[in-house]
């Protein structure tokens, strides 16, 4: 009977192979819908691409998945630069100019 029921909820659960439990299939990124943060810009020097991926703006290495958490973990590796350390007004002065170069 609980195998019957596997088979109406097809698409969100699958069942494990050894028992027949409903298991929660995990989403994919498409599915995820993410999108970037404007926020992004002035807290991780990240912007957002035309093909929806993030580019950071101090080393123009190309982030695939749009996160919060990758962008805050990539911005921790850059801690050293001294654009990173800047704060207010100059850090939104940095980020324009960096903006403009790329």
């Amino acid at each position: 009977m609980l195998f019957i029921t596997a088979l109406a909820y097809r698409k969100p659960y699958k069942t494990c192979k050894h028992c027949f439990v409903l298991l929660k299939r995990k989403g994919t990124v498409a599915e995820e819908k993410r999108v970037f943060n404007s926020k992004w810009e002035i807290d991780y020097f990240m912007i957002e691409t035309a093909e929806h991926t993030m580019v950071c703006l101090i080393c123009s290495q190309v982030m695939k998945t749009v996160k919060g958490d990758n962008a805050k973990q990539h911005f921790y590796c850059h801690m050293s630069d001294a654009r990173a350390k800047s704060k207010g007004e100059s850090r939104k002065s940095c980020v324009e100019n960096l903006k403009k170069s790329v």
